[in-house]
């Protein structure tokens, strides 16, 4: 009898995140009404954008955050029901507009204005990072994130008392963009208790499918969290007697990005369904983007639940990719690997990965396609 096996998907999240930027505004004043009066989708808008920001020699490469050059005017989007908020920094608004327009090939969205850049921001958080592991440990700094939309780079701290937050600005310095919360250490949502999901057969832990995906130009494979697969060959089970063989890991990160590549073994079926609050969604293989309050859900082994995008250009003590997003969105142990999705558009925007608590408020954590694209060069299909 053939299994039939849900597979989910995933797409990139918008997160503000380079290092490097560009001193002019460039922008067409030739520019066609077709361009100016279109109207656009939010996520084709902010793929536009976001393409912009790559280097001329990679604008048709996989979009790359690591590699983005922004306008010194620019300080990040957030969402406003259905309208994208483009922010941005100084006088010239006009002159910023027109390159908006060149840059999202659309003009509906609006303009706010803000005080820091994402340059800005972007430069305090890569002095945080340049403190180590250890160091931070010892600040209790649980992770940090950007908030576009109240222009900060928030600190979530295990202990927020003067002491303890004068002691960090000692060591990294002491920043009007930055602002604290108080949280807990992030917990990697895998399990090694007893569950129904699939089951990894080594470390026995178990978690959820994701987005199924081409690899090596090849189909069959999907994608699911790497700290449940932990390394290559491991296998994924249907149950924890490990009879019904579901995939084999073929590729795996497991302390970069949190993502791991598996081929599908022989007669189980890949689909782009699934069922989420009593309804069938049916995901194409285009990639969403996700903005500060973009909805969102979760679709894993536990959870079926809604939420809004609260911080991007995320990360941890110890992890070297720094583009995580945090989302206000149900989780627990078993969902690692689940898809996260835009529940307006239905189009993939990640994996969820892990949670954590700040200001007594669960944040869950997902990884954006592009860093798993990038990483593994998959592709949906």
């Amino acid at each position: 009898m053939r299994k039939n096996f849900i597979a989910l998907f995933f797409t990139m999240l918008l997160v503000g995140v380079v290092v490097s930027c560009s001193d002019n505004v460039d922008f067409d004043e030739n520019q066609s009404d077709e361009v100016l009066n279109s109207n656009i989708s939010s996520s084709d808008l902010l793929m536009n954008l976001e393409r912009s920001f790559l280097p001329a020699t990679r604008a048709n490469a996989a979009l790359d955050p690591e590699l983005y050059v922004y306008p010194d005017y620019y300080c990040g989007n957030y969402m406003k029901g259905d309208k994208v908020v483009i922010l941005v920094k100084g006088d010239k608004v006009d002159v910023y507009r027109d390159d908006l327009v060149d840059r999202c090939k659309a003009n509906n969205f609006e303009i706010e204005t803000r005080e820091h850049s994402m340059n800005e921001i972007l430069n305090i958080r890569d002095r945080i990072v340049g403190v180590g592991e250890s160091v931070l440990n010892q600040l209790g700094v649980c992770f940090w994130g950007i908030d576009p939309e109240n222009n900060c780079l928030e600190v979530v701290l295990e202990d927020t008392s003067i002491d303890k937050i004068n002691r960090f600005k000692s060591v990294v310095g002491d920043f009007s963009i930055l602002k604290f919360s108080q949280g807990s250490k992030v917990t990697f949502d895998a399990e090694v208790s007893p569950g129904k999901s699939f089951y990894e057969n080594q470390g026995k832990g178990y978690g959820s499918i994701g987005f199924r995906c081409t690899y090596g130009g090849k189909q069959g494979f999907f994608i699911t969290s790497g700290h449940v697969m932990k390394s290559v060959m491991n296998k994924l089970y249907s149950g924890m007697d490990f009879k019904e063989c579901l995939g084999v890991c073929r590729n795996c990160d497991e302390k970069g990005i949190d993502a791991a590549v598996c081929e599908v073994e022989k007669g189980v079926n890949l689909t782009n369904s699934f069922t989420f609050k009593n309804k069938t969604i049916t995901l194409g293989t285009s990639v969403g983007t996700s903005s500060k309050l973009s909805p969102i859900g979760l679709k894993g082994r536990h959870n079926s639940s809604e939420g809004t995008v609260e911080l991007v250009g995320t990360g941890f003590p110890g992890r070297s990719y720094l583009y995580f997003s945090a989302g206000q969105y149900a989780s627990q142990g078993g969902d690692s690997g689940g898809i996260i999705f835009n529940t307006k558009e239905n189009k993939v925007v990640g994996i969820h990965m892990a949670r954590a608590k700040k200001d007594n408020v669960v944040y869950s954590f997902y990884v954006p396609y592009s860093a798993i694209e990038n990483k593994f060069g998959i592709r949906l299909y």
